[in-house]
């Protein structure tokens, strides 16, 4: 099941391959549900605290898009041919906002990269981590990092 490159990069981490073999054989198996005895409240189950799924702004996430944006026309041609920007232009259909960002029509790179993160477009830029459309499904649908949290959860509950 494991290729050698995959066993050498367990190695660097300091995971066994037997290890990882029960981790997924776990996986693959399932897990049983969780045996509720009562609903839980606050202040028995359920403390109070900011409820944050991924930490934090966007902006470091999106950092090389915002150097794009800010600079002269000449600074961004040259950035279209090199990394990162070369394959986020390379792959835009590939990231779970993609089809969002198409529906806005974006006439060039810049606007497409200005689309990305102002708020008349798909505000990233100024949007937490957990409300930016990371996780796209084979079907074509997307979850925010939040949704994905709550996805996840309602798994445990069934």
């Amino acid at each position: 099941m494991l290729t050698k490159q995959d066993e050498q990069d367990l190695a660097k981490r300091g995971k066994t391959v037997e290890e990882t073999e029960q981790q997924l054989a776990m996986i693959a198996k399932g897990f049983a549900p969780a045996a509720v005895r009562r609903a839980a409240t606050i202040g028995d189950g359920i403390s109070v605290a900011k409820f944050v799924p991924a930490s934090g702004a966007a902006s470091r996430m999106f950092k090389p898009l915002h150097q794009y944006l800010g600079a002269d026309a000449a600074a961004q041609a040259k950035m279209e041919t090199e990394e990162p920007m070369k394959t986020f232009f390379g792959r835009l259909d590939d990231f779970a906002f993609g089809a969002k960002l198409k529906g806005l029509n974006p006439a060039n790179n810049a606007e497409t990269v200005r689309l990305v993160l102002a708020d008349d477009g798909l505000a990233y830029g100024s949007h937490p981590k957990g409300l930016v459309t990371f996780h796209k499904y084979a079907d074509g649908t997307t979850r925010t990092a939040a949704e994905e949290h709550l996805a996840e959860a309602e798994e445990y509950c069934l």
